[in-house]
């Protein structure tokens, strides 16, 4: 509740850890929040975490253990060791794949963070909501890790992020993927 449209009207970037983050160099004009082990190339001003440590691989936890971030917000009780826990705001997760933006006592999710990212935006008051690093391409922005996980559902995810985009659109808010090379 501390944060609902606490930032009403402003741009919010929601960065996932696809390639094309590395396109985008000065995002200080907006909030920022990313997602997972976005903090080998960022500090953001939010970060959203959705996975049990045991899910991330190749040394991807120990960025979001680490974080800087002055704001950690999970669903989880217990992500895993976390070092700045004092800066963790729990969410309450809501419906899955149906964007019930009305009800802010909630989150509602798919199978992916960066639309967890995108809802908590509104939430605090996102005017624009710009998406970087949503990519569902081969690879990570910091290494060739191939395929991504989820590529075989981008035909769903295309419709859930539609969807949201529909729902926000009619409270006026715009959401925009950045990404040249994003297959959504």
């Amino acid at each position: 509740p501390d944060y609902i449209n606490k930032f009403t009207g402003e741009s919010f970037i929601v960065a996932g850890c696809g390639e094309s983050i590395n396109y985008f160099d000065d995002l200080s004009d907006h909030f920022v929040i990313g997602v997972n082990d976005i903090e080998r190339i960022m500090t953001p001003d939010f970060l959203v975490v959705v996975n049990d440590h045991r899910t991330f691989l190749r040394g991807r936890w120990e960025w979001v253990r680490e974080s800087l971030s002055p704001v950690i917000f999970s669903h989880l009780d217990n992500p895993g060791p976390i070092t700045r826990r004092d800066h963790m705001v729990k969410i309450n997760l809501g419906e899955r794949n149906n964007p019930n933006l009305d009800r802010k006592d909630r989150v509602d999710h798919t199978m992916n963070s960066p639309y967890m990212a995108a809802i908590i935006a509104y939430q605090m008051g996102a005017k624009k909501i710009g998406m970087i690093g949503v990519d569902f391409t081969p690879n990570h922005f910091f290494a060739e890790t191939g395929t991504h996980k989820l590529n075989r559902h981008s035909g769903s995810i295309n419709e859930e992020y539609s969807r949201l985009g529909e729902e926000l659109k009619k409270r006026g808010v715009k959401i925009a993927n950045l990404s040249p090379i994003s297959i959504i």
